[in-house]
């Protein structure tokens, strides 16, 4: 209904609307530089196939333009460039924009003349922004920016002048290889995303994001070493190094104490737990699937009572600490491709709630050592030369 309001306040002049949304009415506004001040908010959603060039004052005399939302009908799952092309460059935007959402922003830098003070969501997934902008921006009312898949974006520059971000999402930027140091002293972000940053050697040396819930360093290849941690991260929840070049998480799980998820799958370097792992008490799902050089787990594993899920599948483990009988709320166990586990990994004497016998019994080890762990309902065996072990899966029911 509003919509149609506002349609009908100039039906044969969209220009003169404070809001557009029909496409073929923002093309014809932005292909023939027909924009006035009275445009507050363009919505432009165009067919896959479709390609439009505008031309470098296609923004120029929407002054009082707020909300920019530039894209595709249906999103694509496969990377492509975006609908809009803009050939000679583009002079001006906006400053009272408050939101940018421009699928595949063909350039490689915003307008020079762009002073977004007011602006609070800059999203731009698939653009071919290398730099956002040089030295300090004054951004406080900033609150996101998303630069998913934008492979050419080779830096982020000082974040200072943004002391209200929450979420910085740099998905797949594959070319990104610095950041600011700035970005350690944002004492409001909540959400990091760097999912995906092959080219990514290092962090800001100090951080200090006490705010910060989601932690993501997944598939940054190149990261060989976490910051040095200035205040606790209470708030942090879940942290994602899956395929870093990540050796010690020392220093890390001190100060992350409210930890739900870890996932450090294929972490290649990493070769040991640090103690301090185990006092993790929030500790819901420990994933270290194909942390190939790691052989052993902390001996007071058992201590993180509220672990649900621990998938050690493809680790050099050779067995399981004892503690792990006082998981009461383990409920997936993953032990698959530990090929040097075996039913004599399982000794009777380290499990506290067996009694020994004069004559091992190799078959019912495993066995007695899964009765403890009453919450268990999915237990991967699968590639390992353990037998089998169907009187313990019947312990579980």
């Amino acid at each position: 209904m509003g919509q149609e309001i506002v349609r009908r306040e100039f039906p044969e002049e969209p220009s003169r609307r404070s809001r557009l949304w029909s496409y073929e009415d923002v093309l014809h506004v932005l292909t023939s530089n027909a924009g006035t001040e009275v445009v507050k908010g363009i919505m432009l959603n165009m067919p896959i196939e479709a390609k439009e060039h505008l031309s470098v004052e296609a923004f120029s005399k929407m002054t009082n333009l707020r909300f920019l939302k530039i894209g595709y009908v249906q999103p694509s799952q496969d990377l492509i460039r975006g609908p809009i092309q803009l050939p000679q460059g583009l002079n001006y935007l906006s400053n009272e924009l408050r939101v940018i959402d421009w699928y595949g922003y063909p350039l490689k830098s915003l307008p020079t003349s762009f002073q977004p003070n007011k602006l609070v969501e800059l999203r731009m997934h698939c653009s071919d922004i290398k730099q956002l902008w040089k030295g300090i921006m004054m951004l406080n009312e900033l609150k996101l920016i998303d630069l998913s898949d934008s492979q050419n974006l080779i830096e982020i520059p000082d974040l200072s002048g943004a002391p209200n971000l929450k979420q910085l999402i740099l998905q797949r930027c594959i070319r990104l290889y610095k950041i600011h140091a700035s970005l350690g002293d944002l004492k409001r972000l909540i959400r990091l995303d760097l999912n995906g940053c092959k080219c990514l050697k290092s962090l800001p040396h100090k951080i200090s994001l006490e705010a910060l819930e989601f932690f993501n360093l997944s598939g940054c290849s190149k990261l060989k070493k976490f910051p040095d941690i200035v205040e606790n991260m209470s708030h942090l929840s879940k942290l994602c190094l899956s395929e870093t070049a990540i050796k010690d998480l020392s220093l890390l799980v001190i100060h992350a104490t409210s930890l739900i998820e870890l996932d450090l799958r294929d972490c290649k370097n990493l070769s040991s737990l640090p103690i301090a792992i185990c006092s993790l008490m929030s500790l819901k799902t420990l994933n270290l699937s194909g942390c190939s050089k790691l052989d052993t787990l902390p001996e007071n594993l058992g201590k993180i009572e509220d672990l649900e899920e621990l998938d050690v599948s493809g680790t050099a483990i050779t067995g399981l600490p004892s503690s792990v009988v006082h998981l009461k709320n383990l409920k997936e166990l993953s032990l698959s491709r530990c090929v040097g586990l075996s039913s004599k990994s399982f000794k009777l004497t380290r499990l506290p709630l067996m009694q020994p016998r004069r004559s091992p019994d190799p078959m019912g080890m495993l066995e007695r050592s899964l009765v403890g762990l009453c919450s268990l309902t999915k237990l991967d065996l699968s590639y390992c030369y353990v037998q089998t072990i169907t009187n313990a899966l019947g312990c579980l029911i």
